[in-house]
């Protein structure tokens, strides 16, 4: 079901998935060299250790493919087929994720499967994202991590991404968690028992412009467009372009030169911890 008082186009949302995005998927969410790197280390710094680890929204494999070339162990679930076929169909010979389509509220894992997990940009899709945590959570070992991201866009993207979604009418910024919320995030680890640590940020740079950006948007690559109508999303496009050529003439300008991305490592608590009243 989706969020309480939405919208029925909002209401939809909450069963689309990203089959028709596997093609293009990694040209909207994939990370520049610099930044997927520093992301890489990060996750093998923190999830190096565990003999295996789970990536919740697995996608097309942006992050678990590197990772395991780094030779960790990793099992990807994601509800797309189409998303999970074109892991296969990336990796390297010698390169082998475990792919299964789930959904991420309702895991098909026995409890304490996997030693840790990683997630980004999922909890902002799923109206149930907190019974996604509490998934998580279970097929984690005691004592095992969980880190998240919820977001790494920032300054000029989020707002020409509030300027859409005024200008489609009102759409809201998530079905789930949004993605400027981190502290709704850390209320909910801890309200399952786990410690939170704040890792170092990520930093990088991104070449998209405001012109690819546009085009994007009006061609309904990312999925905070798809509640609108295809009409209602182009006739909204048409006015944010003009807002922003009288803004700032040159489209050719990068959205973001900068940006930052934050992670946050749950850590959960032990088998003793976990049958405390």
């Amino acid at each position: 079901m989706g969020r309480e008082g939405a919208s029925p186009e909002a209401e939809s949302q909450a069963f689309m998935t990203f089959d028709d995005a596997a093609g293009y998927y990694d040209e909207t969410k994939a990370l520049p060299p610099d930044a997927l790197a520093a992301t890489i280390d990060l996750l093998a710094t923190e999830l190096g250790d565990a003999s295996r680890v789970l990536d919740v929204g697995v996608g097309t494999g942006l992050l678990a493919l590197p990772l395991v070339e780094r030779g960790l162990h990793v099992d990807g679930v994601d509800l797309s087929a189409p998303m999970l076929r074109r892991v296969t169909t990336k990796a390297l010979p010698r390169t082998r994720v475990g792919l299964t389509v789930a959904d991420a509220t309702q895991l098909p894992f026995r409890g304490d499967t996997f030693d840790g997990a990683f997630m980004r940009h999922v909890l902002h899709l799923v109206p149930g994202w907190r019974r996604v945590l509490a998934e998580t959570v279970r097929v984690v070992r005691p004592g095992g991590t969980l880190v998240v991201s919820i977001t790494d866009y920032t300054g000029l993207y989020r707002e020409i991404q509030g300027r859409f979604l005024l200008e489609a009418g009102g759409l809201p910024l998530a079905v789930g968690l949004r993605p400027d919320d981190p502290v709704s995030l850390r209320r909910a680890m801890r309200g399952l028992g786990a410690q939170v640590r704040p890792l170092p940020l990520v930093r990088g740079k991104r070449t998209l412009t405001v012109e690819r950006f546009l085009t994007d948007i009006e061609d309904g690559r990312y999925s905070w467009t798809w509640p609108a109508t295809d009409e209602r999303r182009r006739l909204a496009a048409r006015r944010l372009r003009a807002w922003l050529v009288r803004r700032f003439g040159n489209l050719a300008r990068p959205v973001e030169s900068q940006f930052v991305a934050e992670w946050w490592a749950f850590d959960l608590p032990d088998r003793d911890a976990r049958r405390r009243p």
